[in-house]
């Protein structure tokens, strides 16, 4: 798998000191709810609150990529249901942090 291929996914409960990680080196608030990480090679190196939209990422990583797809994936979820349930029931699938 090449460095720079991204892989989206929601975040578990075992993602939470990764999370507490990328908030520190972000500088950033701890995000909170359901979350997307994404991940270089199994590293998570980004990851959005799906209810916010707040962003942390790795500082000392090139994430724009990583940040993109995040937020793509993130506003294709928004959508999915068509305005007619709220984002938190379509997406039950991601573990709350």
């Amino acid at each position: 798998m090449p460095v720079n291929h991204v892989t989206i996914r929601p975040a578990t409960r075992t993602d939470a000191r990764d999370l507490r990680i990328l908030a520190a080196l972000d500088g950033g608030a701890r995000l909170r709810g359901r979350i997307l990480i994404a991940e270089y090679g199994g590293v998570p190196v980004a990851a959005v609150s799906l209810a916010t939209g707040t962003m942390i990422a790795d500082p000392a990583r090139d994430t724009d990529e990583a940040e993109r797809k995040l937020r793509l994936c993130r506003y294709q979820l928004s959508t999915q249901s068509g305005g007619h349930r709220p984002m938190g029931s379509v997406l039950s699938w991601a573990a709350v942090a």
